[in-house]
Protein backbone atom coordinates (compact mmCIF):
# COMPACT_ATOMS: atom_id res chain seq x y z
CA UNK A 1 0.00 0.00 0.00
CA UNK A 2 2.86 2.33 0.81
CA UNK A 3 4.55 1.72 -2.53
CA UNK A 4 1.31 2.37 -4.42
CA UNK A 5 0.74 5.54 -2.39
CA UNK A 6 4.22 6.89 -3.15
CA UNK A 7 4.21 5.92 -6.84
CA UNK A 8 0.72 7.33 -7.36
CA UNK A 9 1.58 10.60 -5.64
CA UNK A 10 4.74 11.03 -7.72
CA UNK A 11 2.96 10.16 -10.97
CA UNK A 12 0.04 12.52 -10.28
CA UNK A 13 2.42 15.31 -9.24
CA UNK A 14 4.46 14.87 -12.44
CA UNK A 15 1.30 14.93 -14.57
CA UNK A 16 0.11 18.04 -12.74
CA UNK A 17 -3.09 16.77 -11.16
CA UNK A 18 -4.26 19.01 -8.28
CA UNK A 19 -4.37 17.29 -4.89
CA UNK A 20 -1.78 14.68 -5.88
CA UNK A 21 -0.84 13.90 -2.26
CA UNK A 22 -4.44 13.30 -1.15
CA UNK A 23 -5.20 11.24 -4.25
CA UNK A 24 -2.01 9.22 -3.71
CA UNK A 25 -3.03 8.46 -0.12
CA UNK A 26 -6.50 7.51 -1.40
CA UNK A 27 -4.90 5.15 -3.96
CA UNK A 28 -2.76 3.53 -1.29
CA UNK A 29 -5.76 2.96 0.97
CA UNK A 30 -7.87 1.48 -1.81
CA UNK A 31 -5.03 -0.92 -2.64
CA UNK A 32 -6.28 -2.90 0.37
CA UNK A 33 -9.37 -3.91 -1.64
CA UNK A 34 -8.23 -6.61 -4.10
CA UNK A 35 -8.89 -6.18 -7.83
CA UNK A 36 -11.54 -3.44 -7.49
CA UNK A 37 -9.54 -1.00 -5.32
CA UNK A 38 -6.89 -0.12 -7.92
CA UNK A 39 -9.56 0.54 -10.53
CA UNK A 40 -11.62 2.73 -8.21
CA UNK A 41 -8.52 4.64 -7.10
CA UNK A 42 -7.78 5.69 -10.69
CA UNK A 43 -11.22 7.19 -11.35
CA UNK A 44 -11.00 10.49 -9.34
CA UNK A 45 -7.56 11.56 -10.65
CA UNK A 46 -8.49 10.58 -14.21
CA UNK A 47 -11.67 12.67 -14.00
CA UNK A 48 -9.73 15.59 -12.50
CA UNK A 49 -7.20 15.38 -15.30
CA UNK A 50 -9.89 15.10 -17.91
CA UNK A 51 -12.07 18.01 -16.75
CA UNK A 52 -9.72 20.37 -14.89
CA UNK A 53 -6.66 20.01 -17.06
CA UNK A 54 -5.84 18.99 -20.56
CA UNK A 55 -7.90 15.98 -21.74
CA UNK A 56 -4.59 14.22 -22.34
CA UNK A 57 -3.92 14.46 -18.60
CA UNK A 58 -6.77 12.03 -18.00
CA UNK A 59 -5.18 9.59 -20.42
CA UNK A 60 -1.78 10.07 -18.78
CA UNK A 61 -3.32 9.26 -15.39
CA UNK A 62 -4.86 6.04 -16.71
CA UNK A 63 -1.56 4.99 -18.31
CA UNK A 64 0.33 5.85 -15.11
CA UNK A 65 -2.06 3.78 -12.98
CA UNK A 66 -1.78 0.83 -15.36
CA UNK A 67 2.02 1.01 -15.16
CA UNK A 68 1.93 1.31 -11.37
CA UNK A 69 -0.34 -1.73 -11.13
CA UNK A 70 1.95 -3.71 -13.43
CA UNK A 71 4.93 -2.85 -11.22
CA UNK A 72 2.98 -3.83 -8.12
CA UNK A 73 1.60 -7.05 -9.59
CA UNK A 74 4.73 -8.32 -11.30
CA UNK A 75 7.52 -7.06 -9.02
CA UNK A 76 6.39 -5.92 -5.58
CA UNK A 77 3.80 -8.58 -4.73
CA UNK A 78 6.00 -11.59 -5.61
CA UNK A 79 8.87 -10.15 -3.56
CA UNK A 80 6.60 -9.51 -0.59
CA UNK A 81 5.10 -12.98 -0.89
CA UNK A 82 8.56 -14.51 -0.90
CA UNK A 83 9.46 -12.77 2.34
CA UNK A 84 6.09 -13.18 4.04
CA UNK A 85 5.34 -16.80 3.19
CA UNK A 86 8.62 -18.09 1.74
CA UNK A 87 7.25 -18.61 -1.77
CA UNK A 88 9.66 -17.88 -4.61
CA UNK A 89 8.39 -15.02 -6.84
CA UNK A 90 8.42 -17.21 -9.96
CA UNK A 91 6.36 -19.84 -8.15
CA UNK A 92 3.91 -17.18 -6.94
CA UNK A 93 3.39 -15.81 -10.45
CA UNK A 94 3.06 -19.28 -11.96
CA UNK A 95 0.64 -20.51 -9.30
CA UNK A 96 -1.59 -17.43 -9.48
CA UNK A 97 -1.62 -17.58 -13.29
CA UNK A 98 -2.36 -21.30 -13.40
CA UNK A 99 -5.02 -21.28 -10.69
CA UNK A 100 -6.62 -18.13 -12.15
CA UNK A 101 -6.76 -19.73 -15.59
CA UNK A 102 -8.14 -23.04 -14.38
CA UNK A 103 -10.46 -21.90 -11.57
CA UNK A 104 -11.08 -18.23 -12.37
CA UNK A 105 -11.17 -15.46 -9.78
CA UNK A 106 -11.60 -17.84 -6.85
CA UNK A 107 -8.55 -19.80 -7.98
CA UNK A 108 -6.47 -16.62 -8.17
CA UNK A 109 -7.56 -15.67 -4.64
CA UNK A 110 -6.69 -19.09 -3.22
CA UNK A 111 -3.50 -19.71 -5.21
CA UNK A 112 -0.90 -18.41 -2.76
CA UNK A 113 -2.46 -19.93 0.37
CA UNK A 114 -2.75 -23.30 -1.38
CA UNK A 115 0.85 -23.07 -2.59
CA UNK A 116 2.01 -22.37 0.96
CA UNK A 117 0.03 -25.32 2.33
CA UNK A 118 1.39 -27.60 -0.41
CA UNK A 119 4.94 -26.44 0.34
CA UNK A 120 4.56 -27.13 4.05
CA UNK A 121 3.06 -30.56 3.39
CA UNK A 122 5.88 -31.51 1.03
CA UNK A 123 8.50 -30.31 3.51
CA UNK A 124 6.94 -32.02 6.50
CA UNK A 125 5.71 -35.25 4.94
CA UNK A 126 8.36 -35.90 2.35
CA UNK A 127 11.65 -34.22 3.27
CA UNK A 128 11.34 -34.82 7.02
CA UNK A 129 10.58 -38.48 6.35
CA UNK A 130 13.61 -38.74 4.06
CA UNK A 131 15.79 -37.08 6.71
CA UNK A 132 14.40 -39.46 9.35
CA UNK A 133 15.11 -42.51 7.16
CA UNK A 134 18.64 -41.27 6.48
CA UNK A 135 19.34 -40.78 10.20
CA UNK A 136 17.95 -44.25 10.93
CA UNK A 137 20.25 -45.80 8.29
CA UNK A 138 23.26 -43.95 9.77
CA UNK A 139 22.37 -45.22 13.25
CA UNK A 140 22.02 -48.78 11.93
CA UNK A 141 25.40 -48.58 10.16
CA UNK A 142 27.08 -47.09 13.22
CA UNK A 143 25.69 -49.83 15.47
CA UNK A 144 26.86 -52.57 13.13
CA UNK A 145 30.40 -51.12 12.98
CA UNK A 146 30.67 -50.86 16.77
CA UNK A 147 29.68 -54.51 17.33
Amino acid sequence: MLIIRVLSTIALWLIGIPGAVILGIFSGLLEFVPYVGPILSAVPPALLGLFLGDPLDGMYVVVAYILIQQIETNIVTPLVMRRAVDVHPAVAIAVVTLMGTVFGLLGAFLAIPLAVVAGVLVRELWFRRLEGDQEKEEDDEGGAKKA
